[in-house]
């Protein structure tokens, strides 16, 4: 009779005999192929999505990564004036800036990872302030980070309550 300690070595085994490895063996895969599946998979992140794309940001965040990206939900969308998001979308350097301002390239940052962190250097080359308060992570003294973000192979998205501005 074998033991589930024994099928478990067997399964690790497989797995290292197979070419992977016993940690990959035993974690499940993302829940995501990209950041930009992340984004545009949910209701939520619509009006970012329209950001990345305004701003063709796209084919970069489904690319090899890593990445953090902090994308802020319809109700951060909600706070800007619709005058100057309507501005922003027509004018290319402006929503790069801002949007490149939400990117971190080379790391997928794991919440604990970013809860200690002071500063993260954004995509577009500005320092993006990390605190924490109240027990949870707060960048640029505005915009919350709600959740623990989603895990995708190429990176790591987060969702804020406010859209930062450089």
């Amino acid at each position: 009779m074998r033991t589930l300690g024994g099928v478990a070595a067997a399964v690790v085994l497989v797995a290292v005999l197979a070419g992977g490895s016993a940690s990959r063996a035993a974690h499940a895969p993302p829940p995501c192929a990209s950041v930009v599946d992340a984004l545009a998979g949910s209701s939520n992140f619509a009006a970012s999505t329209e950001a990345f794309r305004a701003a063709g940001m796209t084919g970069v965040l489904a690319g090899a990564g890593p990445f953090t990206v902090f994308a802020p939900d319809q109700a951060a969308f909600k706070k800007v004036p619709a005058s100057q998001w309507r501005f922003a979308l027509r004018h290319h350097d402006i929503i790069v800036g801002i949007v490149t301002y939400h990117i971190v390239r080379g790391v997928a940052m794991p919440p604990a990872q970013l809860a200690r962190v002071q500063v993260l250097k954004t995509l577009n080359g500005r320092l993006l302030a990390v605190n924490v308060r109240d027990g949870g992570v707060v960048l640029d003294a505005t915009a919350k980070v709600l959740g623990v973000g989603t895990t995708c192979a190429n990176g790591i998205v987060y969702e804020i309550d406010t859209v930062l501005t450089p």
